[in-house]
């Protein structure tokens, strides 16, 4: 079984998602008497969130299928994620949000 879900590699685009470093957290990890802790820095993707793993993911295999636009319903992450990596390849995005979404958030999708 492969890692990802991705029949063609050439479908990936050009933002560079994932391989972010992590951190070891020795201080907090003696304070707190375990044997090991990392911090993953994912504010490295691209849109600075975790969701750009999987909006990559679904960009690519609907690049696989040819579709032409993308959508999700989020308030926060999500969203801009996956406008930004729609964009990132020239594929159309609808993003659907909840009318009492902040401005500020709603301005990351736009």
């Amino acid at each position: 079984m492969p890692l990802l879900p991705v029949d063609d590699p050439a479908k990936i685009g050009p933002s560079k998602v994932g391989w972010t470093p992590l951190y070891e957290a020795k201080r907090i990890r003696e304070d707190l008497g375990i044997k090991n802790l990392w911090i993953k820095d994912d504010g490295r993707n691209p849109t600075a969130s975790l969701k750009d793993r999987p909006s990559a993911i679904a960009i690519v295999k609907a690049r696989e299928l040819g579709e032409k636009i993308v959508t999700c319903a989020s308030t926060g992450n999500a969203a801009s994620s996956l406008a930004g990596a729609a964009a990132s390849v020239g594929l159309k995005s609808y993003i659907f949000v909840p009318w009492y979404m902040e401005f500020l958030t709603l301005s990351e999708v736009m």
